[in-house]
């Protein structure tokens, strides 16, 4: 399955904490932008259409995914300018230090418009190898992706 960045921003509808008969699930980003399910007693990869298919959604993810986010130094590039890159130099070291790095990333983010958030993500995705989804989720993401240009043919049909 071929990236399409619009198909890959669509699909965060989907990102946050699940629950299921049997459990509770995370499904977040993989670094190349595809989004993959976990089981949080076990943190083990489950299918994601498991999740899709038998639970409900009970916490949205925010913009840089479910909590905890994993912050690292090319992360912080992606959204900070160079001028908070320096006065956060150091803060990395300490918890509070990085709350403030998180915030100052979601500010930065809130800035930004939809088409400009897409393309940094564009950005991340491509930077970070593989661009195929996990085999265990590839049917179910034809099917997403099936339910995508659906809606963006009817979305479309209402803009003419």
């Amino acid at each position: 399955m071929e990236p399409d960045t619009d198909f890959l921003w669509w699909l965060g509808r989907f990102l946050g904490t699940w629950q299921t008969d049997t459990g509770t699930y995370e499904i977040r980003r993989a670094d190349n932008g595809w989004p993959e399910s976990r089981e949080l007693s076990r943190d083990v990869p489950v299918p994601l259409d498991t999740v899709l298919r038998d639970g409900r959604q009970t916490a949205i993810a925010g913009p840089l995914g479910p909590s905890p986010v994993v912050l690292s130094v090319p992360l912080m590039r992606l959204w900070l300018n160079a001028d908070d890159m320096k006065n956060l130099r150091g803060a990395w070291n300490v918890s509070a230090g990085q709350q403030v790095i998180l915030e100052r990333i979601l500010q930065r983010m809130a800035a930004l418009d939809d088409s400009e958030q897409k393309r940094r993500w564009a950005m991340w995705w491509a930077s970070h190898g593989s661009s195929q989804p996990a085999m265990q989720n590839e049917t179910c993401l034809q099917e997403l992706r099936r339910k995508y240009l659906s809606e963006e043919a009817r979305d479309g049909d209402r803009s003419v």
